[in-house]
């Protein structure tokens, strides 16, 4: 009789996820419509068509694009069509956020930060 090691496949994914590494994306935050589709293009944070986005990516400089669910809606809105640098762990189309860097000028300031969120969210 042969014995099947039912665990292996859970210690595999256990270590995987464990050692996930961080990827740094360069890139713009825009609308996923007008990303996949080319329809309702949001120019800027006080465009109309904002209104009518329900959902924002990030799109690589390298044309990849990506889910952010780790920023609200309104995070991503005031992020809109401006040169970011984000860091995370990818899975798929989705980017799990720890930073998100806005360009100014040939620098790069932290506009959101997993940590501090965290800090501000379990402060009490």
């Amino acid at each position: 009789m042969k014995k099947k090691n039912c665990l292996l496949p859970v210690i595999f994914t256990m270590t995987t996820s464990v050692f996930a590494q961080t990827s740094l994306v360069d890139g713009t935050i825009k609308g996923v419509r007008c990303h996949l589709y080319n329809e309702h293009c949001v120019t800027s944070t006080k465009d109309p068509h904002v209104a009518l986005e329900q959902e924002f990516v990030l799109v690589s400089n390298a044309g990849d694009y990506y889910f952010l669910p780790d920023l609200s809606r309104s995070e991503k809105v005031a992020l809109v069509n401006q040169n970011v640098r984000v860091s995370g762990e990818i899975e798929g189309k989705v980017l799990y956020v720890e930073r998100v860097d806005l360009k100014r000028g040939e620098d790069y300031s932290t506009t959101w930060d997993r940590d501090v969120r965290d800090a501000e969210l379990y402060s009490g």
